[in-house]
Protein backbone atom coordinates (compact mmCIF):
# COMPACT_ATOMS: atom_id res chain seq x y z
CA UNK A 1 0.00 0.00 0.00
CA UNK A 2 2.70 2.51 0.97
CA UNK A 3 4.33 2.14 -2.45
CA UNK A 4 1.40 3.99 -4.02
CA UNK A 5 1.83 7.76 -4.26
CA UNK A 6 -1.87 8.48 -3.69
CA UNK A 7 -3.44 6.46 -0.86
CA UNK A 8 -6.95 7.71 -0.25
CA UNK A 9 -9.74 7.21 2.25
CA UNK A 10 -13.10 8.39 0.90
CA UNK A 11 -16.18 9.32 2.90
CA UNK A 12 -19.35 9.48 0.85
CA UNK A 13 -22.10 9.94 3.42
CA UNK A 14 -23.26 12.22 6.24
CA UNK A 15 -20.34 10.86 8.27
CA UNK A 16 -18.20 13.60 6.76
CA UNK A 17 -20.20 16.14 8.81
CA UNK A 18 -19.73 14.21 12.09
CA UNK A 19 -16.51 15.20 13.83
CA UNK A 20 -16.17 11.97 15.81
CA UNK A 21 -16.43 9.89 12.63
CA UNK A 22 -13.84 12.02 10.86
CA UNK A 23 -11.44 11.78 13.81
CA UNK A 24 -11.78 7.98 13.72
CA UNK A 25 -11.03 8.02 9.99
CA UNK A 26 -7.93 10.17 10.49
CA UNK A 27 -6.64 7.86 13.21
CA UNK A 28 -7.12 4.86 10.93
CA UNK A 29 -5.42 6.66 8.03
CA UNK A 30 -2.42 7.58 10.16
CA UNK A 31 -2.09 3.99 11.36
CA UNK A 32 -2.36 2.49 7.86
CA UNK A 33 -0.24 5.07 6.06
CA UNK A 34 -3.01 6.64 3.98
CA UNK A 35 -2.27 10.17 2.79
CA UNK A 36 -5.45 11.56 1.17
CA UNK A 37 -8.76 12.20 2.92
CA UNK A 38 -11.56 12.55 0.36
CA UNK A 39 -14.99 14.01 1.06
CA UNK A 40 -17.39 13.03 -1.73
CA UNK A 41 -20.60 15.01 -2.10
CA UNK A 42 -21.91 16.27 -5.44
CA UNK A 43 -22.55 19.84 -4.28
CA UNK A 44 -19.77 20.11 -1.71
CA UNK A 45 -18.15 23.24 -3.14
CA UNK A 46 -21.55 24.94 -3.16
CA UNK A 47 -21.89 24.08 0.52
CA UNK A 48 -18.73 26.10 1.23
CA UNK A 49 -18.87 29.12 -1.12
CA UNK A 50 -21.80 31.33 -2.16
CA UNK A 51 -20.00 32.71 -4.36
CA UNK A 52 -19.93 36.25 -3.02
CA UNK A 53 -19.76 37.80 -6.49
CA UNK A 54 -23.39 36.80 -6.97
CA UNK A 55 -24.57 36.40 -3.37
CA UNK A 56 -23.44 39.42 -1.38
CA UNK A 57 -24.21 39.67 2.31
CA UNK A 58 -27.22 41.95 1.84
CA UNK A 59 -29.03 39.67 -0.58
CA UNK A 60 -28.26 36.63 1.55
CA UNK A 61 -29.76 38.27 4.63
CA UNK A 62 -32.77 39.40 2.65
CA UNK A 63 -33.56 36.24 0.67
CA UNK A 64 -31.49 33.27 1.85
CA UNK A 65 -30.49 33.78 5.51
CA UNK A 66 -30.63 30.06 6.31
CA UNK A 67 -28.16 29.24 3.55
CA UNK A 68 -25.90 32.08 4.71
CA UNK A 69 -25.67 30.70 8.23
CA UNK A 70 -25.29 27.14 6.98
CA UNK A 71 -22.37 27.98 4.71
CA UNK A 72 -20.60 29.98 7.43
CA UNK A 73 -20.96 27.08 9.88
CA UNK A 74 -19.77 24.55 7.32
CA UNK A 75 -16.72 26.68 6.55
CA UNK A 76 -15.67 26.64 10.20
CA UNK A 77 -16.20 22.91 10.42
CA UNK A 78 -14.31 22.18 7.19
CA UNK A 79 -11.38 24.37 8.20
CA UNK A 80 -11.08 22.27 11.36
CA UNK A 81 -11.07 19.03 9.35
CA UNK A 82 -8.42 20.34 6.96
CA UNK A 83 -6.27 21.55 9.85
CA UNK A 84 -6.38 18.19 11.65
CA UNK A 85 -5.60 16.32 8.44
CA UNK A 86 -2.65 18.60 7.70
CA UNK A 87 -1.25 18.06 11.19
CA UNK A 88 -1.10 14.34 10.38
CA UNK A 89 0.49 14.90 6.98
CA UNK A 90 -2.75 13.99 5.17
CA UNK A 91 -3.96 15.92 2.12
CA UNK A 92 -7.62 16.89 1.89
CA UNK A 93 -9.61 16.55 -1.35
CA UNK A 94 -13.14 17.43 -2.41
CA UNK A 95 -14.83 15.01 -4.82
CA UNK A 96 -17.69 16.58 -6.74
CA UNK A 97 -19.79 16.55 -9.90
CA UNK A 98 -19.98 19.64 -12.09
CA UNK A 99 -21.47 21.91 -13.25
CA UNK A 100 -23.41 22.00 -9.99
CA UNK A 101 -25.49 24.94 -8.86
CA UNK A 102 -28.41 25.84 -6.64
CA UNK A 103 -31.92 26.71 -7.75
CA UNK A 104 -31.49 30.22 -6.37
CA UNK A 105 -29.06 31.14 -9.16
CA UNK A 106 -32.00 31.02 -11.56
CA UNK A 107 -33.82 33.57 -9.41
CA UNK A 108 -30.85 35.92 -9.69
CA UNK A 109 -30.37 35.25 -13.40
CA UNK A 110 -33.70 34.09 -14.86
CA UNK A 111 -32.24 34.28 -18.37
CA UNK A 112 -30.29 31.08 -17.59
CA UNK A 113 -33.51 29.11 -17.88
CA UNK A 114 -35.27 28.80 -21.22
CA UNK A 115 -38.97 29.50 -21.73
CA UNK A 116 -39.68 25.76 -21.72
CA UNK A 117 -37.88 25.34 -18.39
CA UNK A 118 -34.71 23.75 -19.76
CA UNK A 119 -31.23 25.01 -18.92
CA UNK A 120 -28.57 25.70 -21.54
CA UNK A 121 -25.28 24.12 -20.40
CA UNK A 122 -23.43 26.13 -23.07
CA UNK A 123 -24.50 29.53 -21.74
CA UNK A 124 -21.26 31.54 -21.24
CA UNK A 125 -22.29 32.35 -17.68
CA UNK A 126 -21.45 28.84 -16.49
CA UNK A 127 -17.76 29.06 -17.34
CA UNK A 128 -17.51 32.35 -15.46
CA UNK A 129 -19.43 30.78 -12.58
CA UNK A 130 -16.97 27.90 -12.33
CA UNK A 131 -13.93 30.17 -12.34
CA UNK A 132 -15.43 32.45 -9.69
CA UNK A 133 -16.53 29.53 -7.53
CA UNK A 134 -13.16 27.78 -7.46
CA UNK A 135 -11.18 30.97 -7.04
CA UNK A 136 -13.25 31.79 -3.95
CA UNK A 137 -12.91 28.24 -2.67
CA UNK A 138 -9.11 28.37 -2.58
CA UNK A 139 -9.07 31.87 -1.13
CA UNK A 140 -11.13 30.53 1.76
CA UNK A 141 -9.42 27.12 2.02
CA UNK A 142 -5.80 27.49 0.87
CA UNK A 143 -4.85 24.12 2.38
CA UNK A 144 -7.21 22.01 0.28
CA UNK A 145 -4.93 19.70 -1.70
CA UNK A 146 -7.11 19.36 -4.76
CA UNK A 147 -10.38 18.64 -6.50
CA UNK A 148 -11.62 15.33 -7.90
CA UNK A 149 -14.35 15.90 -10.49
CA UNK A 150 -16.71 13.87 -12.62
CA UNK A 151 -18.22 15.66 -15.60
CA UNK A 152 -19.84 12.88 -17.61
CA UNK A 153 -22.80 12.45 -15.31
CA UNK A 154 -26.48 13.29 -15.33
CA UNK A 155 -26.35 14.06 -11.60
CA UNK A 156 -25.32 17.69 -12.03
CA UNK A 157 -28.08 20.18 -12.91
CA UNK A 158 -26.10 21.81 -15.74
CA UNK A 159 -24.46 18.93 -17.57
CA UNK A 160 -24.06 18.21 -21.25
CA UNK A 161 -24.85 14.57 -20.45
CA UNK A 162 -28.35 15.63 -19.33
CA UNK A 163 -28.83 18.41 -21.86
CA UNK A 164 -32.39 18.99 -23.03
CA UNK A 165 -31.78 22.45 -24.49
CA UNK A 166 -32.30 22.92 -28.24
CA UNK A 167 -31.11 26.50 -28.60
CA UNK A 168 -28.88 27.62 -31.47
CA UNK A 169 -25.86 27.74 -29.16
CA UNK A 170 -26.30 24.08 -28.21
CA UNK A 171 -26.86 23.07 -31.81
CA UNK A 172 -23.60 24.76 -32.79
CA UNK A 173 -21.49 23.42 -29.91
CA UNK A 174 -19.98 19.94 -29.96
CA UNK A 175 -20.36 17.96 -26.75
CA UNK A 176 -16.60 17.45 -26.65
CA UNK A 177 -16.10 21.23 -26.63
CA UNK A 178 -18.33 21.51 -23.56
CA UNK A 179 -16.11 19.10 -21.64
CA UNK A 180 -12.94 20.88 -22.74
CA UNK A 181 -14.32 24.31 -21.82
CA UNK A 182 -15.48 23.17 -18.38
CA UNK A 183 -12.15 21.50 -17.59
CA UNK A 184 -10.27 24.65 -18.59
CA UNK A 185 -12.56 26.86 -16.52
CA UNK A 186 -11.89 24.70 -13.48
CA UNK A 187 -8.20 24.16 -14.12
CA UNK A 188 -7.38 27.87 -14.28
CA UNK A 189 -8.09 28.87 -10.66
CA UNK A 190 -7.14 25.43 -9.31
CA UNK A 191 -3.70 25.45 -10.96
CA UNK A 192 -3.13 29.10 -10.00
CA UNK A 193 -3.68 28.06 -6.39
CA UNK A 194 -1.04 25.35 -6.87
CA UNK A 195 -3.55 22.53 -6.34
CA UNK A 196 -4.41 19.32 -8.17
CA UNK A 197 -7.34 18.73 -10.52
CA UNK A 198 -8.12 15.02 -10.83
CA UNK A 199 -10.65 13.95 -13.47
CA UNK A 200 -12.71 11.01 -12.32
CA UNK A 201 -13.89 8.52 -14.95
CA UNK A 202 -17.57 8.28 -14.10
CA UNK A 203 -20.30 8.37 -16.74
CA UNK A 204 -23.67 6.81 -17.46
CA UNK A 205 -22.87 5.91 -21.07
CA UNK A 206 -19.82 4.78 -23.02
CA UNK A 207 -20.23 7.84 -25.27
CA UNK A 208 -20.00 10.31 -22.40
CA UNK A 209 -17.11 8.37 -20.90
CA UNK A 210 -15.22 8.55 -24.17
CA UNK A 211 -15.91 12.28 -24.56
CA UNK A 212 -14.64 13.00 -21.06
CA UNK A 213 -11.40 11.11 -21.71
CA UNK A 214 -10.87 12.88 -25.03
CA UNK A 215 -11.52 16.24 -23.40
CA UNK A 216 -8.97 15.54 -20.68
CA UNK A 217 -6.19 14.97 -23.21
CA UNK A 218 -7.23 17.94 -25.33
CA UNK A 219 -7.41 20.25 -22.31
CA UNK A 220 -4.10 18.92 -20.98
CA UNK A 221 -2.43 19.56 -24.33
CA UNK A 222 -3.56 23.19 -24.37
CA UNK A 223 -2.81 23.92 -20.70
CA UNK A 224 -0.15 26.60 -20.06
Amino acid sequence: MRKFEFRGYEIHSSRMWQQAQVDMALEFMEKEGLNALIFHQNDLVDQLVFPEKYYDNDILWERWPVRRQGVLYQRDYMNGVIRRAKEKGIGFYLEIKEIYTLESIFELFPELRNVDGTVCPNHPFWLEFLEVKFRELFELFPDIAGIIVSLGTRESPVSIAANRCHCERCRQTEELDWYVNVLKAMYGPISQAGKELIVRDFAYTAKQQSLMIQAYYRAEGSAP
